[in-house]
């Protein structure tokens, strides 16, 4: 008796099962999640366990970004997503990059800025795709920033970066320091009371509140109190797209990239195509994979700065880029054992600035709906300014010094026929985001690896400009023996991804949730049971 008073007592008898909405009421494999931050992917993974979505998850994911990430992912940034719906056997784009304020153009006063995108772009995938309640799923982030999170090793790593600019502030400052004044190190309890209340009111208004309510008056204020370019109009204007994604045809799969104005998507899908035309990574030897990489590289982002003028502003046609004539007559010029010089492309690389880092997450669920997407600020912090008492950093107007889209690409692989999914991923990094994309994803799918070698293998990058590789230090030799100029750098970008390689339907076990070692995320998925 005293056994089942005890057993009563725990609610440990009976039905043992979680009730619906709790975390575990999901049982066997419910999806995956990487982000590049190790609080936001363990909350996404939660929101799987509670039978949310990919797109639930992908949702409750940013939001937590937003609170412990804010360095690339602040609500005053924009970003781009692709999202597979297996039911309905379709992939979408969805852009809600950062736009130049309407007021620039007619020289209006104060420093133009970049009117946010990313809670109204969750907004546009949650009332689409979502199925968990939205306040569910900014009510985490937003007790982060409330209660206070551990400041995470990504954030510091971008924080040592962008410390002298941070330090002019005192609102931003404040920020990102201790209660007695010191900028954050690693593991300091960290509490954006600020932040908290702004999140607070997207969740019980939605994203409209940032835009068009109270709050955006705070914010375009405290903009202009800054001395930035900003308008109601601005903010009322921004509105996500949904659009085709950039498809090329892989055996019987599709492969989607991020269309434009999202620059990195086209990139990776013209350096994707060079890889895979001819077998010409498939059928080299292990010793040539690096020379094969810088070589596509190069193609792939001399044509880059062509397509996108200095106002990374696309120019052209993505069809002709990708067209069977276009990719022969890039690989005229490729040599098996020998570097090319830049002068002997089909037209030479122009110069452009580097591009703006990002950050980056990856979710599937257990139907094989996924989302990739990847968010930025146009710069480490943005412009280092937090807009007064919302606690959302800045981000510069896009399209002046590398500030922007340029690099942003999410990858995402499926079967239009049967709607199963193989492969999502995303890049952080900047300017070598497309390329390490689309090298991981090429050793994973044609080289037939599993995904931690795909990642692991030694990575490649040919910019066009400077006509340099560079790479990391286990490819350098093999790159100078074929006539390549090296500098070597001891990593090369961070991936995150999602790799089904006989297809979620088909067969689970064989999904892979990875994040890079190079990089400060972390990979959850569930587990075959509990």
């Amino acid at each position: 008796m005293a056994s089942a008073a005890t057993c009563l007592a725990l609610l440990a008898c009976g039905d043992s099962n979680p009730p619906e909405g709790k975390l575990g009421q999901v049982e066997g494999f419910y999806g995956g999640v990487v982000s590049d931050s190790p609080r936001a992917a363990e909350i996404g993974r939660d929101i799987l366990a509670v039978g949310g979505n990919a797109v639930d998850a992908a949702v409750a994911t940013y939001f937590a970004m937003a609170a412990t990430l804010p360095s690339s992912a602040s609500l005053g940034g924009g970003g781009a997503c692709l999202v597979h719906n297996s039911k309905a056997r379709k992939t979408e784009a969805l852009s809600f990059l950062t736009k130049v304020p309407a007021a620039s153009a007619t020289n209006a006063g104060g420093v133009p800025v970049g009117v946010p995108g990313n809670a109204r772009g969750m907004a546009a995938l949650h009332a689409r795709y979502g199925a968990v309640r939205w306040e569910e799923l900014v009510a985490p982030g937003e007790r982060l920033a409330r209660l206070g999170t551990i400041a995470p090793r990504a954030l510091i790593a971008d924080l040592q970066v962008a410390a002298s600019a941070i330090q002019q502030d005192a609102t931003t400052r404040r920020a990102f320091s201790t209660a007695d004044g010191r900028l954050l190190r690693e593991g300091d309890p960290w509490v954006q009371e600020d932040l908290a209340g702004t999140l607070g009111n997207i969740r019980l208004r939605g994203a409209g509140e940032l835009y068009t309510g109270p709050l955006a008056r705070n914010y375009v204020q405290a903009v202009r109190g800054a001395g930035g370019q900003l308008s109601m109009e601005d903010m009322r204007d921004q509105i996500p797209i949904w659009s085709q994604p950039i498809t090329v045809k892989w055996g019987n799969h599709q492969v989607y990239f991020a269309a434009p104005p999202a620059g990195g998507g086209l990139l990776s899908a013209q350096m994707w195509s060079l890889l895979e035309s001819r077998d010409a990574y498939q059928n080299a030897n292990e010793q040539n994979y690096p020379h094969v990489i810088a070589e596509m590289s190069k193609r792939a982002y001399t044509e880059r700065s062509h397509w996108l003028d200095q106002g990374d502003n696309f120019v052209g046609d993505p069809a002709a880029m990708l067209s069977r004539t276009q990719i022969d007559t890039l690989l005229s010029s490729y040599r098996a054992d020998q570097a090319t010089p830049v002068g002997a492309l089909p037209r030479p690389p122009q110069p452009r600035p580097n591009d703006a880092p990002a950050s980056v997450l990856v979710t599937v669920d257990r139907f094989a709906n996924a989302v990739a997407c990847a968010f930025t600020t146009n710069g480490f912090f943005g412009g280092a300014r937090v807009a007064g008492s919302t606690g959302v950093l800045i981000a510069p107007a896009p399209g002046v010094n590398g500030r922007g889209a340029a690099a942003l690409g999410p990858m995402l692989v499926a079967n239009v026929n049967t709607g199963d999914f193989f492969f999502a991923g995303a890049a952080s990094g900047g300017t070598s985001g497309p390329a390490v994309l689309t090298q991981v994803a090429a050793n994973a799918m044609l080289l037939k690896r599993q995904l931690s070698q795909a990642m692991s293998m030694p990575r490649v990058l040919h910019p066009g400009l400077p006509d340099r590789t560079f790479a990391e230090p286990a490819a350098a030799a093999v790159l100078r023996a074929r006539g390549h100029v090296v500098e070597e750098l001891p990593a090369l970008g961070q991936v995150s991804a999602i790799f089904c390689s006989q297809g979620l339907h088909e067969q689970r076990n064989s999904c892979s949730v990875a994040n890079d070692p190079r990089g400060n995320g972390l990979a959850l998925s569930a587990p075959a049971s509990r």
